[in-house]
């Protein structure tokens, strides 16, 4: 495949509140890494990739995924092997997953938005209801899917865990609870982020837009610094954000690969993975990436062979 023909469609966009003084963020996923994979929808709604399972050789081009039934998607959300996407012309999911823990029965119906883990799968129905699968053996089963009733606008899947945001804005977390993955604070949020990968959660404070989290916090990836931010994405075992009043990236936790170490300028969206990090610049929209290296999933993304291009 042509790198230079892969367009990223942004529709994750820092907007201005005239009310609150600082940017906000818009969240409708188009890019999203994983465990060593990044992929982003380009300008014609098709869904490419790169990294480790998603290159044809290592190195090489990404590859676009044109096996998964039905082309045009609107969002997606990358797990540990794989991810999910958001039709566009009907709002149903098309998943590139494997059949490991049950990942490949995917729900029907129609979604608002979908987030993959490393083993199992949520989605947020157009009704508001949340519904989960994958993540079963014949020896484990924590609960992770067993969603909650309710009506629900985000959902956020993490490693044995799930998290989703209610409609009044207060958080409800269900599946493994070993290191407090599911006992978010009683603060209302404007979004969360559950470590797809890793052991916790952090979400984004309704009065303050100051960042809480919780969960495992062996690299003190729930030790967020002081001040506002616009967006967050928790990775593995480490977590970063977009600042609201500079749209800079500060991150915090494990930095063993260079993935907790951000470039600096000024930044639109920012998506956390295991090793690696990528994220969405403000001004001239170009993907950028950090971290591990595998197969491409950093070093094969750039303006070069990602020239996105913002909605209207």
């Amino acid at each position: 495949m042509n790198n230079s023909r892969v367009k990223l469609l942004v529709q994750f966009l820092l907007i201005f509140n005239s009310l609150t003084g600082f940017y906000e963020v818009a969240v409708a996923a188009v890019l999203d890494v994983g465990a060593g994979i990044t992929c982003g929808i380009q300008v014609d709604d098709t869904i490419a990739c790169g990294g480790w399972a998603y290159s044809k050789k290592p190195e090489s081009d990404l590859r676009q995924l044109t096996d998964i039934q039905g082309s045009s998607f609107s969002q997606l959300s990358i797990g540990y092997g794989g991810g999910c996407g958001i039709r566009s012309n009907d709002n149903t999911l098309g998943c590139f997953l494997g059949t490991q823990y049950g990942m490949n029965k995917v729900p029907s119906g129609t979604f608002s938005q979908v987030s993959v883990g490393t083993f199992h799968a949520c989605g947020v129905h157009t009704d508001g209801s949340v519904v989960c699968w994958g993540g079963k053996t014949d020896t484990i089963d924590y609960g992770q899917t067993k969603a909650p009733t309710g009506t629900f606008s985000q959902v956020s899947v993490g490693r044995w865990h799930s998290c989703a945001l209610k409609t009044d804005q207060t958080v409800e977390c269900w599946g493994n609870n070993r290191y407090g993955q599911t006992r978010p604070p009683k603060d209302t949020f404007s979004q969360i982020s559950a470590a797809k990968i890793g052991w916790h959660t952090c979400g984004i404070k309704t009065d303050d837009q100051t960042v809480v989290c919780w969960g495992l916090n062996d690299h003190d990836q729930t030790t967020p610094p002081k001040g506002r931010f616009a967006q967050i994405s928790a990775g593995k075992w480490y977590t970063c954000g977009i600042r609201a009043d500079d749209q800079t990236i500060a991150c915090w936790g494990s930095n063993m690969d260079g993935q907790a170490d951000p470039p600096s300028g000024r930044f639109s969206y920012v998506s956390a993975g295991m090793y690696h990090t990528c994220a969405i610049q403000f001004e001239d929209h170009a993907p950028i990436c950090w971290g591990y290296d595998l197969w491409g999933s950093v070093k094969n993304i750039s303006k070069d062979t990602l020239p996105l291009k913002i909605s209207d």
